[in-house]
C-alpha cells in the first residue's frame, strides 16, 4: 500500500522568498504505519509524479488554492486511486469538498487518520470524519523533509487553540477556542532530535498561555537555540515573560498590530487598544532585541482613505523592522464572511481570489477601488530604498533578517497595479494535468 500526500499551490515549482514552513504533512507522516509507503511533496518547491500509481492520495488545503485541490483530485481518481481532502477549507466547506473527493477530514488528523486507514484498508472508507480539540500529549514528532525555507528554519509547534475568536480569523474553526498545549519534555526531545539550531514555532500565539511559556522558555534557553514565533503585543505588559523569551533564544516576532486605528482595536478587543500605547509596547519588545514584524489589515469597518497615510507614519515613526500587509478576506466558516454575505457586501465567492491581497468584499468606508490603490501605494511607499536604508539604523541587531524581509517584499510590490488586487473572474492559469481538464472549483451559493 502506498500514499501520497501534497500541498497543493499555484504556482508549483516557484517558491516565494518567505515561504511558511511546512508541518502539517510531517505530522500525517509520523502517524502513518510503517509498513505503509509515503511519499510528500510541497508542490511549491517540487513536482508531483503523476506517472506513479497511489492507492491513497491526501491533500491539505487552504481556501485559496482549493480549486488546485479539487483538480489534483480530480486526476487522481480517474486513475483509481482513493482521495481524501483535509484542512481548513474542507473542515468549514465539507459538502462542497465531499464533491471532489471520496473522504473529507474535518478539524485535527491526529485524532482519526489511524481510524481513517483502517477504513481504507478495510474497504469502508466513510464521506467524513471529524476530529476536534486532539491530545496532544499523543502528538507525534513529525518526519520533516528540508524546508527550503529563507534561513533554513525548522518548524515546530506548541499549542493550538484561540479564546478571542476575531471576527475574521478561521484559528477557531480548526482548532477551537480551548488553548492547549503539549508536554514540555515532548518539545525539548523533538527540538533535540533534530539537526538544527534554528526553529520556527507555528503557533498562532506562542504565549497565549503564559503560565505555560513561563515552564517552556527556560527549558528552552538550556538548548542553545534560535527561534521565531507568532505573538501577541500583550508580551509588552509582562516584562519577566519577554526578558525569559530574550533568554530562550527568540530572535524575532511576527505580531498582529491588525489596525493603527484606535477605534478598530477597539472592536477587535484588542489590547493595547489604542495606537500610542501600541508605539510604546513595540519599543519595549525591540529593546529586549527582538526583531519585530507587524501584521496589518485593511479593510475594516471603520477603515476609509485616511488609514493607508496613517499606517505609514506610524510606522516609520516607531522604525518598525518589517510589515506585512493584507487585504481583509472573509474566509468561508468566519463570522465577518456570514455578515458581509448577509449584507450583501461579497464581489465573489470564487476561492482563488481569497488570498489577503484581493478585494472581495464592499468596503463601508471607502470603495473597493480606493481600498486596493491605499493597499499598493501603502506598499510601495513603506518598501522604499529611503525608508529601506533609513529604518535600517534603527534595527541593524539582525542585519540578515531585515535585509532579506525588505528587500523581498520591495520587490514584491515593485511592479504591482491597483488593478492587480481585484477579482479574477476566471480561474487562475495553472499547468494541466495529462489529459484531465482543469476541474471547475466549487462555489458556495
Amino acid at each position: 500500500m502506498n500514499i501520497l500526500l501534497i500541498t497543493p499551490s499555484l504556482n508549483q515549482g516557484r517558491s516565494h522568498f518567505l515561504r511558511m514552513p511546512q508541518l502539517t504533512l510531517g505530522v500525517i507522516s509520523a502517524l502513518t504505519p510503517a509498513d505503509i509507503e509515503v511519499d510528500v511533496v510541497e508542490e511549491e518547491i517540487e513536482e508531483i509524479n503523476f506517472d506513479k500509481h497511489y492507492d491513497l492520495v491526501g491533500i491539505s488545503c487552504m481556501t485559496f488554492i482549493a480549486h488546485r485541490a479539487y483538480q489534483l483530485s480530480s486526476f487522481f481518481r480517474a486513475k483509481g486511486s482513493k482521495v481524501v481532502l483535509g484542512g481548513i477549507h474542507p473542515t468549514v466547506m465539507p459538502e462542497e469538498a465531499i464533491e471532489h473527493c471520496d473522504s473529507v477530514v474535518m478539524g485535527e488528523a491526529e485524532g482519526c487518520w489511524e481510524e481513517l486507514l483502517d477504513d481504507f484498508r478495510h474497504n469502508r472508507l466513510k464521506k467524513f470524519y471529524k476530529s476536534f480539540n486532539a491530545d496532544l500529549s499523543r502528538f507525534p514528532v513529525p518526519k520533516l523533509k528540508n524546508s527550503h525555507t529563507p534561513f533554513q528554519v525548522t518548524p515546530i509547534f506548541c499549542t493550538r487553540g484561540c479564546p478571542f475568536a476575531c471576527e475574521f480569523c478561521s484559528v477557531t474553526d480548526l482548532y477551537g477556542k480551548k488553548l492547549r498545549h503539549r508536554n514540555v519534555k515532548d518539545i525539548v526531545n523533538e527540538i533535540t532530535s533534530r539537526d538544527s539550531d534554528k526553529f520556527f514555532f507555528m503557533d498562532d500565539n506562542i504565549i497565549g498561555d503564559a503560565k505555560f511559556a513561563k515552564e517552556l522558555f527556560p527549558a528552552l534557553a538550556d538548548l542553545k537555540i534560535r527561534w521565531v514565533g507568532q505573538a501577541s503585543i500583550s508580551l509588552a505588559k509582562n516584562k519577566d515573560l519577554l526578558e525569559l523569551a530574550r533568554k530562550s533564544g527568540c530572535s524575532g516576532l511576527f505580531v498582529g498590530l491588525e489596525s493603527v486605528s484606535s477605534e478598530n482595536l477597539k472592536k477587535l478587543r484588542k489590547t493595547p487598544d489604542d495606537a500610542i500605547e501600541h508605539g510604546k509596547a513595540i519599543q519595549i519588545i525591540r529593546d529586549a532585541g527582538i526583531y519585530f514584524h507587524a501584521s496589518l489589515v485593511f479593510g475594516l469597518d471603520d477603515d476609509d482613505v485616511s488609514i493607508f497615510e496613517k499606517t505609514l507614519e506610524f510606522l516609520h515613526k516607531n522604525k518598525i523592522p518589517g510589515a506585512t500587509f493584507n487585504i481583509l478576506t472573509p474566509y468561508p466558516g468566519t463570522a465577518v464572511f456570514e455578515r458581509f454575505k448577509n449584507e450583501g457586501r461579497l464581489l465573489n465567492q470564487d476561492w482563488w481570489n481569497y488570498n489577503h491581497r484581493t478585494v472581495v468584499f464592499k468596503p463601508r468606508n471607502m470603495t473597493p477601488e480606493e481600498l486596493a490603490e491605499g493597499f499598493i501605494w501603502l506598499g510601495k511607499n513603506y518598501y522604499t530604498k529611503t525608508s529601506i536604508f533609513t529604518r535600517f539604523f534603527y534595527n541593524y541587531n539582525h542585519p540578515l533578517l531585515y535585509l532579506t524581509i525588505n528587500w523581498g517584499f520591495r520587490k514584491d510590490y515593485k511592479n504591482k497595479k491597483a488593478e492587480d488586487f481585484f477579482p479574477k473572474s476566471t480561474e487562475p492559469s495553472l499547468s494541466l494535468l495529462p489529459g484531465i481538464p482543469v476541474a471547475t472549483p466549487g462555489v458556495a451559493g
